[in-house]
């Protein structure tokens, strides 16, 4: 049975995939798309979701980050509770202030910056790094930054 939902669920991914990943453009086309009547959303609510799903900061979402949240009972309770989609918007607008380079994450030279100019030493900025910096790639991820303020949805 598991078996044949996931099927369901790859189906409905490739309808709107574009090299294995759903860009923002096409997670908007699916969730208007297979959601209607569920959810009348923006594109501030689509950015929303994309932040939440895209684990690498590539602006894209993959099948296995598309099919942990699709067999979610509240895929889109982030999003339809008000004062949550306005507070991750929040963290989406200060996530983008510290990603200098616009390239979906933060790296250590950004994060740096910032809590440089809080007075943190160089110690301070590293353990502030190393604790954001949960899967350890050197880089920090909207999910690891939303996870930092404790505001994430759980994802499993």
């Amino acid at each position: 049975m598991a078996e044949s939902n996931e099927v369901k669920i790859k189906d409905l991914f490739s309808k709107y995939e574009k090299d294995g990943c759903v860009d923002q453009a096409a997670l908007t086309s699916l969730i208007k798309n297979e959601f209607k009547g569920d959810i009348d959303v923006d594109e501030n609510q689509i950015e929303t979701i994309l932040m939440l799903l895209d684990q690498e900061g590539n602006r894209s979402v993959t099948f296995d980050q598309f099919y942990k949240w699709y067999c979610r009972d509240d895929k889109l309770e982030a999003v339809k509770n008000d004062f949550t989609c306005r507070l991750i918007q929040k963290a989406v607008q200060t996530f983008k202030t510290f990603d200098k380079n616009d390239n979906g994450t933060i790296e250590r030279d950004e994060l740096q910056h910032l809590l440089k100019s809080l007075s943190f030493d160089a110690k301070r900025q590293q353990n502030a790094f190393e604790t954001l910096d949960k899967d350890k790639n050197g880089k920090i991820s909207f999910p690891e930054f939303l996870s930092w303020l404790n505001l994430l949805p759980s994802l499993e």
